[in-house]
């Protein structure tokens, strides 16, 4: 029996990440690659902090909503004669939350992929302009 590989085995090629090992071995970031992704940080950072202000925005618009429906349907309830009627508005409160809850679970993993998609963008740029100059540069250490 053999045993699995790890993900982090450098043996394994990553067709995304055309780089071998050894173009890593001797790779010493310059202070240009060190501003690159300082900066590409900082835009991640700010990407993350404005998906997390609008997923915050949605959850709390979504609370107040619910809210102000479940306030109409305890005044549906005090109005209501008949053991019947009592059931039929419970049953229509209940159905319309699940509706209302399905669909805003829906816009908040929309909200949250978009978000993490966004704010990784700056840092995967600066990565493939990274590696870009990595195999282009002539083997060895480089020079201080």
């Amino acid at each position: 029996m053999t045993a699995a590989k790890s993900r982090t085995d450098s043996s394994i090629p990553n067709p995304e990440f055309p780089l071998s090992p050894e173009m890593w071995e001797n790779f010493i970031p310059s202070k240009a690659v060190m501003d690159r992704f300082s900066e590409a940080n900082a835009q991640a950072s700010q990407r993350l902090a404005e998906g997390m202000a609008l997923w915050t925005k949605e959850v709390g618009d979504f609370a107040v909503e619910r809210m102000t429906q479940d306030m109409e349907t305890l005044r549906r309830f005090g109005a209501c004669r008949t053991p019947e009627e009592m059931v039929e508005t419970q049953m229509k409160f209940a159905q319309t939350a699940a509706e209302q809850y399905m669909r805003e679970a829906g816009k908040l993993l929309d909200l949250a992929t978009r978000t993490c998609v966004d704010c990784m963008k700056p840092l995967d740029d600066a990565a493939k302009v990274t590696s870009e100059e990595i195999v282009h540069e002539p083997a060895g250490p480089k020079a201080a």
